[in-house]
């Protein structure tokens, strides 16, 4: 290990060591959202470590084995078991017994949880965390006001006392956690991808393989209602000119999504793609003309980011959005925002994408940008590495509650 680098300022570590963060959360189990932690690695004033479950399964049948994986250069990766896991029960996981140890050889200086406050894995991290006298701060998209049945009330409330600090993606996400009693720092500071990885790529053959004819509008995500996927049927079937939606996902809709290849008209095409691996997501992403997030907001849920979004603005896809959520905030100036629920005012938007081709393009190019200084993992870890050393060398050290508390 190279010598260590003093921080910059009082950091609460002793002189001429690094400032020790631990990371975790079952987000790290894919090695793409890793590579924001090969970044903060690269701050002289880190020494970054990783906790991560030794096994995942994914929402569309893909399975992860960071244990089965080279361990990083930069950075310390420690792989735990754990049980329930899966993105089906993702607030259901917790780690197997050997934690406390692992966490106390460890010895961080602070810990960022990036799970839910209100979920089991947190609360777990949470309860032996507190137990070691260690700060902790969480991580939370949670945008509207919900009260949690036991005993997933009781752990959110134990993680929001003790937490030092959050971060965030929105203001939403702000107030969620003020009106619940969070007295702590909080940070906007989001999700990110990898502009290398999510970059354009030559995409010709896959449009003749899978006969992707005139305007190719996509979406890729979860089959769900609240996606919004009847919104964005009903446009295609709407255009002027030919087209060819591109489906990418799985879930409970698939039967709507099947009569939908069933029905179609003249001129018009439904290509269903069930699941891909992650390595694949950018090729297809070239391949569309566009891609839609048409999402509807719900009683119990609201699009909490929409990270698709940031994936094909990376590989400079125009993008359209409905108005639900962060939608909007996330696109910006670089892409269309609709009403939600409005397959007119979409069908309006793609006809007009269908005209101009130019406006596609010129889209495209916004986006990219736009990810590139916003969203990049690079961007994201100098946000998080200032936020570590802030903690540290502040006030929020000196009141973290003793174990006994």
């Amino acid at each position: 290990m190279p010598a260590a680098s003093p921080v910059s300022g009082t950091t609460g570590t002793p002189a001429g060591r690094r400032l020790r963060v631990l990371l975790t959360g079952h987000l790290h189990v894919n090695r793409l959202n890793r590579r924001k932690l090969d970044f903060l690695a690269a701050d002289p004033g880190l020494e970054v470590h990783l906790l991560v479950p030794h096994h995942w399964r994914g929402s569309v049948g893909d399975e992860y084995w960071p244990a089965r994986e080279p361990f990083p250069d930069g950075y310390t990766q420690h792989v735990h078991r754990v049980l329930f896991e899966g993105q089906n029960r993702l607030h259901l996981y917790v780690y197997r017994p050997g934690l406390r140890r692992l966490l106390s050889r460890i010895s961080p200086d602070i810990v960022h949880v990036e799970e839910e406050p209100y979920s089991l894995g947190a609360f777990q991290l949470a309860f032996t965390l507190q137990s070691l006298g260690k700060p902790f701060l969480f991580t939370s998209y949670q945008n509207l006001l919900k009260r949690y049945p036991p005993p997933f009330r009781q752990m959110e409330r134990y993680v929001l006392r003790r937490a030092i600090a959050a971060t965030v993606g929105s203001e939403a996400n702000v107030q969620v956690l003020r009106h619940k009693g969070f007295t702590g720092r909080i940070a906007r500071i989001t999700y990110g991808v990898d502009p290398t990885f999510y970059s354009q790529q030559p995409a010709e053959r896959l449009r003749e393989r899978l006969a992707l004819d005139g305007l190719v509008v996509g979406y890729v995500g979860r089959l769900v209602p609240m996606k919004g996927i009847a919104t964005l049927l009903k446009a295609c079937q709407h255009l002027s000119g030919p087209v060819t939606t591109l489906l990418i996902g799985s879930g409970p809709l698939e039967r709507e999504v099947e009569a939908a290849v069933r029905a179609c008209g003249p001129g018009q095409r439904v290509v269903w793609v069930k699941g891909l691996v992650h390595e694949e997501i950018p090729r297809y992403l070239s391949a569309m003309d566009c891609l839609v997030l048409p999402s509807v907001t719900t009683p119990t849920i609201k699009e909490q980011f929409g990270r698709v979004l940031l994936e094909a603005m990376s590989c400079e896809v125009p993008v359209i959005g409905s108005s639900s959520g962060e939608i909007p905030n996330v696109i910006g100036d670089a892409g269309i925002v609709f009403p939600e629920g409005d397959h007119e005012a979409l069908a309006r938007i793609l006809n007009d994408f269908l005209m101009h081709p130019s406006r596609r393009w010129f889209l495209g190019a916004l986006g990219r940008a736009r990810v590139v200084e916003h969203y990049s993992w690079e961007t994201i870890a100098r946000d998080l590495a200032r936020l570590y050393k802030e903690l540290a060398g502040g006030m929020e050290l000196a009141r973290v509650p003793s174990p006994a508390a």
